[in-house]
């Protein structure tokens, strides 16, 4: 599932990951662009962002913290096709790992 702000309160079509919002770090530029940090339980396990610039094609990034054979990054023209890009490669990774989520 996902969770953050108010306003972002979306269910991945499988799985039990979820996004929670992000405090901008280092700078303020940013801070009015959408960016999540996407978590299996307590794990951060990817981070999903709107970067500046570039074609409508390209519009959100997501990428993936754990290593392995699958895709872990990918820039795509919206964010549903980021969850979705992000929750197969998730699901690929967990099944390359043998590992299942619990509730």
């Amino acid at each position: 599932m996902f969770r953050g702000s108010p306003t972002f309160s979306t269910a991945l079509a499988r799985g039990l990951v979820e996004t929670r919002n992000l405090s901008p770090v280092s700078s303020t530029i940013d801070k009015d662009r959408p960016d999540y940090t996407v978590y299996s339980g307590d794990w951060d396990v990817g981070r999903i962002y709107q970067p500046r610039g570039g074609p409508d094609s390209m519009r959100w990034f997501w990428s993936m913290t754990v290593n392995g054979p699958m895709t872990r990054s990918n820039r795509v023209a919206t964010l549903e096709e980021a969850k979705a890009q992000f929750q197969k490669s998730w699901d690929d990774w967990k099944a390359w790992t043998k590992l299942k989520e619990v509730p």
